[in-house]
């Protein structure tokens, strides 16, 4: 069950309250989820790029990102951009034509398309499953809910585990989603890609 970035709506509160939300609403969730700046953005597998080199049109490439982060451009050897920002980016690439073919060329990469990354939402939600969104936007943990359609009838909000690799290792993290939206200094936990979010049900 994929769901894809559509159209914003302002609903996490709702869902943060216990408020269901149904199948047909859940796509269109994405109301408080905030893309990051395109000069703070770090290229991610899937991404579609395109490099341009002023005064060499033949040059010119539209590539995609693969699976490690590597682009083939003309005359070059796979490039890694993997985790670069577009500055970073283009002087990776300016630097690996200045080193055999080019003197001082004069880069631009801009972003055509965002790769999708998915996190995984189990237990007491109205729809579990796997939820892909753009690589460039950031997600809450109540907006995820919210994307599930909220808690089901016996969600509980204080009973939530989210399953993250760091650094190869698996961490457990135990958040209070209740807290997050009701308590304005509470912090905010924020999705990461391959999450996987149990939510438990209420202990009667």
């Amino acid at each position: 069950m994929n769901f894809y970035p559509h159209k914003l709506l302002a609903v996490v509160t709702a869902v943060a309250a216990g408020l269901a939300i149904s199948r047909a609403e859940a796509p269109n969730i994405h109301a408080a989820i905030a893309a990051a700046t395109v000069t703070e953005y770090q290229l991610h597998p899937g991404d579609t790029i395109q490099v341009r080199i002023y005064g060499e049109e033949d040059l010119a490439a539209k590539v995609k990102l693969s699976e490690t982060g590597r682009v083939i451009l003309p005359l070059l050897p796979a490039v890694n951009l993997n985790g670069m920002t577009i500055e970073e980016a283009k002087s990776s690439i300016r630097d690996a034509y200045q080193k055999d073919y080019l003197r001082n060329p004069v880069v631009t990469v801009t972003i055509e398309d965002y790769g999708l990354i998915y996190f995984n939402i189990l237990g007491q939600v109205r729809a579990p499953g796997v939820y892909h969104y753009a690589a460039n936007e950031q997600i809450s943990l109540v907006q995820a809910i919210a994307l599930a359609g909220g808690y089901s009838r016996i969600g509980e909000p204080s009973r939530i585990t989210i399953k993250r690799i760091i650094k190869g290792k698996v961490s457990i993290i135990r958040p209070d989603a209740g807290a997050m939206a009701e308590k304005e200094n509470t912090s905010v936990i924020t999705i990461c890609p391959n999450d996987v979010i149990t939510i438990g049900e209420t202990i009667f």
